[in-house]
């Protein structure tokens, strides 16, 4: 997935950046202070450092975000770093996500589409709970760890399957 958002978006998404952590070229997403509607794409890049994770609560209880396209930069998710954005409906990950953090996108009730890469070994606990439009999941074969309650409450949810499994 190629990053898609353009100079002037980066450069105003940047002034919205409450709070980056930096450590060597890599960069953490600490906070945000704006008010995102529609889609929303985090740069791959931001002050001249690589965006590799976004921190827990990040981005939570930002109502407004109804398609969420995250580069391919990016290799964890934090703990309810979405969690309670209630109009989210897509999420386009990146090809390089490790890790998805417990509550990541809990409270998602609109969340419908999310395509996992190949590269993703771990999803958290209670990941997922409450997203209730999600109707299939494939799992990547390296995905070996599950928390407790990933997918609760996804009544829609009709299968979860991987290469080679299925749940």
């Amino acid at each position: 997935l190629e990053d898609r958002a353009d100079p002037e978006y980066v450069k105003a998404l940047d002034k919205r950046i409450s709070s980056i952590k930096t450590e060597g070229d890599g960069a953490t997403i600490e906070g945000y202070s704006g008010n995102p509607t529609g889609t929303f794409a985090i740069p791959s890049e931001i002050e001249g450092h690589t965006v590799k994770k976004i921190a827990d609560n990040a981005f939570s209880g930002q109502s407004g975000i109804k398609k969420l396209i995250l580069p391919d930069s990016l290799e964890e998710i934090g703990s309810f770093a979405f969690s309670g954005c209630t109009s989210l409906r897509t999420v386009n990950i990146g090809k390089n996500l490790r890790i998805i953090g417990d509550n990541a996108f809990s409270g998602c009730f609109y969340l419908k589409k999310i395509d996992f890469p190949d590269s993703l070994e771990k999803i958290g606990a209670s990941s997922f709970e409450g997203c209730h439009r999600i109707g299939k999941l494939i799992i990547p074969s390296g995905c070996t760890s599950f928390g407790e309650d990933a997918f609760l409450s996804c009544t829609e949810l009709i299968f979860i399957c991987g290469e080679d499994r299925c749940f």
